[in-house]
This record gives C-alpha cells, structure tokens and sequence, in this order.
C-alpha cells in the first residue's frame, strides 16, 4: 500500500483546522437558543447554503459510485475553502450586527454540524468529541444530511466579490503591505449594495466616488471581475521604480533557479539514477517556479505600462 509521511501531516493540520473551527462556531454561535433554520435572506447565508447543497448532492453521488477517496476530496475542499476561508470570513461581521446575528449564527451552526456528519466516517473520533461539545446525542445516532431548502442565483455576483477580494488581497501581497492596511479605492462601476459590508471588513478598503488626491502621473492599477471595476493609485502605497527593481531581481533568480532544475531532467544521468520522487520533486519545482515567474511577469507588466 503506498503510504508518503506528508499525508499524516496534511491529516494531522486538517484535524487541528476542524477543531479551531469548532472552537469558532462555539465563540460566534454564543448565546443562540434556537438552531431552527427558517427563512433565509442574506446572500451571504444563502450562498453557503447553496455550496454545501452542491456539496452534499456530489458526494452523495460519489458515495454511492464507491469513489470514496473523491467523495472526501470534494468534501475537503468545501470545508477548507468554502466554509473555513470564505465564509466564516463572511460571518464575522455579520454577526457582530444585531439584524443579521440569529440568521447567521444559525446558518454557521447547521453548515457545521451537518459537514461534520458527513466527515464523520472518515474521522470517527474527533467528530463524535466535537459534535459532543453541542449535542447530547450521538452522530452515528443522527441521521444523514439532506438538502437545505434554499433558493440561490446570485452565484456570479457573488464570484466577483471574492474575485476583487483576491486582487486586492495579492496587491497587498505582491509589494509586501501590511494585511490590514486600508486602501482608498475608486469604483469605476455600480455593483450590489451589499458588497459594501465586506469590503470594507475583509478587503480593508475604502470606496471612493473620486479621488481628490489623484495626479495626472499617478500609476492607476485596476481590480476588475465582470462588470465590477475599481482603481487604485498605486503611487500611494508604493515607489513604482524600486519595485520594478526589486521584482527584476527576484524573476531572475527564479530563473536561474528554474534553469537549475531544467538542467536536472535534461540531464539522463540523472534522471536514470534518481529515485522516482526525486524526479516528481524536481517536475513540481519547475511547475511551482514557473507559476512565480509568471505572475510577476504580470505585475512588472502593469507597472511598466
């Protein structure tokens, strides 16, 4: 049976990640007397309630076919990115106002709950501890999941929200600014009222109508998904020819790098007598550098331009 020593370590962070998740749900769901899930209206709400129906329905799907090893790879997926990254992000604020408090608390407590039912076979004993800690009964005594009764067609309004949000959050990151610094930005197009709320709390930005502070010379970057564009003064933040500089000298080193590794596979003394996972090491660090040599190459682009 193939077994790596990564897997037990990406099993281990992955426990670790639904235990601080059950620690989040026990802190946010304080205080909330009634589960019972009823109407439904924020879009926040309703769009993870729609993911977790999808969810649901595919791994059902893969269940039945015995494609369990798919089944719990899709179910990984939703909870990390979906549910863990996304909406308990979402949440946050959401809570934290009295109008949306019980819809919300509701909506976290139930997705939760009923994930942890469906990783329940895979991980037994530290779903049943967690689900202990907010029920009285047990999970194999539960019944399995069903669909919750949502309706959801916002899916691309929604899309172009975490897309700007992960613009913004790699501009932050490309020219190395704090996480929570707040960016004044100016939107180029009406988008939904609703946006306002976690843009402001995730995205740490400031929409302006205009920017009164804007020069003819400034370098204007944009963050756009579908119709949804805002613009950004990038002299503001950063000094526009120390960071094509500072870019430059990182591409290249990257490319020497990616050079090295080329080198190796060309090199048939090598690859014949490498182990296996030598190789696909190396074939991953090519991917990987050639993926960061890109994305930079995107970045000096729209410096230089």
């Amino acid at each position: 049976m193939p077994f790596d020593e990564e897997w037990t370590q990406a099993a281990k962070k992955f426990g670790n990640k639904i235990w601080n998740a059950a620690k989040f749900i026990h802190i946010y769901t304080e205080g909330l007397e009634d589960r019972n899930l009823t109407e439904v209206e924020l879009i926040e709400n309703r769009w993870i309630l729609n993911e977790f129906n999808n969810c649901l329905e595919e791994f059902n799907k893969l269940f039945n076919e015995y494609k369990i090893s798919d089944a719990y790879k899709l179910l990984y997926n939703f909870l990390w990115s979906d549910l863990f990254d996304w909406y308990f992000e979402f949440s946050k604020n959401l809570v934290d106002n009295e109008n949306y408090k019980d819809e919300t608390q509701k909506v976290l407590l139930n997705v939760f709950l009923n994930s942890i039912k469906i990783l329940n076979p895979a991980m037994p004993h530290l779903t049943e501890e967690i689900w202990s800690t907010f029920n009285d009964e047990l999970i194999i005594d539960s019944s399995w999941p069903s669909n919750f009764d949502i309706k959801f067609s916002d899916k691309g309004e929604f899309d172009d929200l975490k897309s700007i949000i992960n613009q913004i959050r790699n501009f932050k990151s490309n020219y190395n600014l704090k996480n929570n610094l707040v960016l004044d930005v100016v939107k180029q197009s009406n988008y939904p009222e609703w946006y306002d709320n976690q843009l402001e709390s995730i995205a740490k930005i400031n929409v302006l109508d205009v920017d009164t502070e804007r020069k003819s010379k400034d370098k204007i970057l944009t963050f756009q998904s579908g119709k949804v564009v805002f613009e950004i003064s990038a002299n503001k933040y950063i000094d526009i020819q120390s960071e094509i500089k500072r870019l430059s000298q990182k591409i290249e080193k990257l490319r020497k790098s990616l050079d090295v590794s080329k080198n190796r596979l060309e090199n048939d003394k090598f690859v014949k007598n490498a182990k296996e996972e030598l190789i696909e090491e190396e074939k991953a660090n090519i991917e990987k550098l050639s993926s960061e040599i890109e994305t930079i190459q995107k970045t000096l682009s729209s410096l230089d331009n």
